[in-house]
């Protein structure tokens, strides 16, 4: 026996060294499987039990520990710790999730659009409103009379401006707000939000069932994508609110998923004439021919480009149009911009004669546009002027008149007043472009 225990299967050969056995404990051979309890080494011969055999459970009796767990079960101990580890961590999910909004540490990301909120105390994030304003992100707090929104847009490689952002924001509270919205620029409101500079409005609405609001909206872009945050509320509350609105804006911060972004490159043209030139942006522009019937009708047209939309069905509805036009020039820029104007109500006036006017189309965003361009040649002027037939508007005329060498330059683009808004940006672009030699 100092040499060891032979396995209890006379058949077998395997043998069990001696120091190695704990007496009353179960074996099983891994040669033939046969299972057996080691006994003390005064026993001549082990215990055997039947390979086939289940070794019944026994009832523990006062001085007698129970029978050992069999080996060929050892998996059971991993298998319970696995379950409660992932159990556990199941439970501590929830709770994360349940005191996110009271603790302040849950962040909602948008990977897509390349932002995340870090969401403030108070706020619940609202599924319903998301889907019935149609935007990114709705929190709502104060028993959902508080109100506080975020809209993202991706314009690929394009850096969108201010202009077209407000107009993207307004479009969701037209829908909002069907009663009435109105807006204005916040005079000193202007903020920066996650190192990004922010345009601030303020606006009044009324829903569908005629309830009041008062809010704001904050407009700015980042790599290519606009974005838009709204905060609105009771009239009677909106003081209130602001500072609260003033925290979310706060907790506003970029991903990094847009990587090494680059706006895309402009692919410009240039047309020139005796005293003028113009760039254009081929991917919006394209040089047509001045027709011999459209030069009947438009004697002074020296170049015209047509403007379509990428990516949008034609139709002319959509269609925009410019001319540059060479006038005589009194050398004034005043009365240059006269000569233009009436040139472009002659060119108008439809063949009955029935009252063409243009008048100027000015809010408050567009004031800049009225008043002298800073230009590498002649000093120009800008005017946005709404073409009126009869009474009825038909078009939006973006005009830049610029006076040298004797002449009077005027750059006339247009578009169907339906689509001011689709092209308005366009044609300042277009208008930028323009230059006029000096005297």
């Amino acid at each position: 026996m100092s040499d060891g225990v032979h396995c209890a299967n006379p058949a077998c050969m395997q043998v069990f060294p001696t120091s190695l056995l704990v007496d009353g404990t179960l074996y099983q051979c891994p040669g033939c499987a046969t299972q057996f309890v080691f006994k003390a080494p005064e026993q001549e011969l082990p215990s055997v039990v039947a390979p086939a055999q289940p070794i019944p459970a026994e009832t523990p009796t006062e001085g007698r520990t129970a029978a050992p767990p069999r080996v060929d079960q050892w998996w059971i101990p991993a298998l319970i710790t696995i379950v409660v580890v992932l159990l556990l961590g199941f439970l501590a999910m929830i709770g994360i999730k349940m005191m996110g909004p009271s603790g302040g540490g849950t962040h909602d990301n948008f990977s897509q659009a390349n932002f995340s909120i870090k969401r403030p105390d108070g706020f619940t994030r609202d599924a319903g409103q998301e889907l019935d304003f149609q935007v990114d992100l709705v929190y709502t707090g104060s028993e959902k009379k508080l109100i506080w929104a975020v809209l993202a847009k991706d314009f690929g490689g394009r850096v969108p401006s201010n202009r077209e952002l407000v107009e993207l924001a307004m479009e969701k509270l037209r829908r909002k707000f069907p009663e009435k919205i109105e807006y204005e620029k916040r005079g000193d409101g202007d903020e920066t939000i996650a190192s990004l500079p922010f345009a601030a409005h303020d606006f009044l609405g009324k829903t569908s069932d005629s309830e009041e609001v008062a809010g704001e909206f904050f407009v700015g872009t980042a790599k290519g994508i606009g974005y838009v945050f709204y905060g609105w509320t009771r009239p009677e509350d909106r003081d209130v609110a602001k500072p609260v609105w003033k925290i979310a804006r706060n907790a506003f911060s970029l991903m990094e998923t847009r990587g090494k972004w680059t706006p895309e490159a402009v692919n410009l043209e240039m047309a020139e004439g005796k005293g003028w030139e113009l760039r254009f942006d081929k991917k919006y522009w394209t040089q047509e021919e001045i027709s011999k019937d459209l030069k009947e009708t438009n004697p002074k047209a020296v170049l015209r480009v047509e403007g379509r939309i990428p990516g949008r069905k034609i139709y002319a509805g959509d269609m925009a149009e410019a001319y540059v036009i060479v006038l005589e020039g009194k050398g004034n820029l005043t009365d240059g911009v006269t000569l233009a104007k009436k040139y472009l109500t002659d060119l108008e006036k439809p063949v009955d004669e029935s009252p063409t006017t243009l008048e100027s189309t000015l809010t408050l965003e567009e004031e800049q546009l009225d008043k002298k361009i800073e230009s590498k040649g002649a000093p120009q002027m800008r005017q946005l002027l709404r073409l009126l037939a009869s009474g009825d508007a038909t078009k939006i005329y973006l005009i830049q008149v610029g006076v040298g060498n004797k002449q009077t330059v005027l750059l006339a683009a247009s578009c169907p007043i339906g689509a001011r808004k689709l092209w308005e940006e366009n044609l300042i672009n277009l208008a930028n472009g323009l230059i006029v030699e000096s005297h």
